[in-house]
């Protein structure tokens, strides 16, 4: 009688060792589930996000430029010197050129050498 409890015992022991090692592929099996859903999650929002900064950038630069032809038309007409509206156009193109330049770098943060979409200079460096 002994022997069959000691018998009993076993199985039930190998019996909750399977279950065990069942209950743990089933929730392996759901963490990377999990985890596959919300790395596309992430791709969609990162691109989404990616889509609005180049959007906003395209804005402020096609902006400033249209201000600055604006405010020297305005120089032009109003001031004696044509030198003024010509180096008041230099400093403003050169400063649309750097809002440009800024813009295509900062949009290129937080990507890495493995992004296939991600262009521009500041891609895999090592700073």
């Amino acid at each position: 009688q002994i022997l069959s409890s000691t018998n009993n015992s076993d199985e039930e022991q190998e019996e909750a060792d399977k279950k065990s090692v069942s209950d743990q592929i089933f929730w392996a099996k759901q963490q990377a589930f999990a985890a596959q859903l919300a790395a596309k999650e992430d791709a969609g929002v990162k691109k989404e996000n990616r889509e609005k900064f180049a959007a906003r950038r395209l804005a402020l630069t096609s902006d400033t430029f249209y201000f600055s032809v604006l405010i020297a038309s305005a120089l032009w007409l109003v001031s004696p010197n044509p030198f003024v509206t010509i180096s008041y156009l230099f400093g403003a193109l050169a400063g649309t050129a750097y809002s440009y330049g800024l813009g295509k770098y900062v949009e290129t943060i937080g990507g890495s050498i493995d992004d296939t979409d991600m262009e521009g200079a500041g891609v895999g460096q090592a700073r």
